[in-house]
């Protein structure tokens, strides 16, 4: 497990990644309400409810970054405990109905994820307690995928705005290796990428140990 920005002005922000995917979710939570998002429920479910109950959160919502099988195939039993908003950009959402038939490409069977109840688009931040969760929709890995950046009360964003500042002035924390998020250079914001590029102008230093994404 990974953990960062545990101090009371930063969001805490946890990983959690397991077999069969070792795909990263994250558990996204204000330091000062302790509301929290859980990002990308994969088969580490059961990981971060149950960190949810240990430090007392409140989850307030799920959000897909997109819609792979290994990115939403935990919804539904973040669900049957937490009955929260489900946000995902609309482009992916014929990928997310069909969380079936992904699974049976690898010889798995996962039941139908539960409906998602609201887009995420770029022009309405989400709220989670005191923190300001901004959507980059950044198509490629998926016809729908989205980069989220946490800001706060301050208004925190990246430089120029949009995906590709996103890709062009983000680089990884170095100080203790690869995190679970990237921090924008010109204004400190915190940005959850779950598949940050391995070249280009976003830059990494090593492989993840955590998980592939």
């Amino acid at each position: 497990m990974t953990i960062v920005c545990m101090t009371l002005n930063e969001p805490i922000i946890e990983s959690q990644a397991v077999e069969p995917f070792l795909k990263n979710g994250y558990l996204l939570s204000c330091p000062f309400t302790k509301q929290s998002a859980y990002i990308d429920p994969g088969d580490e479910a059961d990981l971060i409810l149950d960190r949810i109950d240990k430090l007392g959160l409140q989850l307030q919502a799920i959000i897909a970054t997109h819609a792979h099988l290994d990115h939403i195939c935990g919804i539904w039993k973040v669900r049957e405990k937490w009955p929260v908003p489900i946000f995902l950009h609309p482009d992916d959402l014929r990928i997310y109905e069909r969380l079936p038939n992904q699974a049976e490409w690898f010889g798995l069977k996962y039941e139908p994820a539960p409906s998602v109840t609201h887009n995420l688009s770029e022009s309405e931040p989400l709220r989670i307690g005191e923190l300001e969760l901004r959507v980059h929709h950044t198509p490629g890995h998926s016809p729908g995928h989205v980069v989220v950046e946490v800001g706060n009360d301050q208004g925190v964003d990246l430089a120029g705005g949009g995906h590709h500042a996103v890709r062009a002035e983000v680089a990884p924390l170095a100080d203790r290796g690869i995190k679970p998020y990237l921090i924008d250079q010109a204004s400190g914001a915190k940005v959850i990428v779950p598949n940050p590029p391995k070249v280009g102008p976003l830059r990494t230093t090593q492989a993840p140990q955590a998980g592939r994404q």
